[in-house]
């Protein structure tokens, strides 16, 4: 089932529209001036894929959790050193 909300609607019921998409896997059209600009849409698991770049890095991280010597990696690291390397 689709409903349709307003943008001032939405903006002021934000999560409550959140929630009511993840709880009945229904999506909520937003509309701007009677015209549909946006869908509301639950995620369905398993779909995210990761970008090869992604891969490399979450790659990099597991062989850190690993053994991070051999990587070079300090102990203390974040997000942007292993897109870095």
């Amino acid at each position: 089932m689709q409903k349709q909300l307003t943008m001032r609607e939405v903006n002021q019921r934000f999560t409550e529209c959140v929630r009511e998409v993840e709880e009945s896997g229904d999506e909520i059209v937003i509309t701007r001036h009677g015209e549909p600009v946006a869908r509301l849409v639950p995620m369905m698991p398993g779909q995210r894929i990761l970008t090869p770049t992604q891969q490399a890095a979450l790659a990099r991280m597991k062989a850190w959790l690993d053994d991070p010597q051999p990587l070079g990696i300090a102990e203390n690291f974040d997000r942007d050193s292993l897109y870095d390397r």
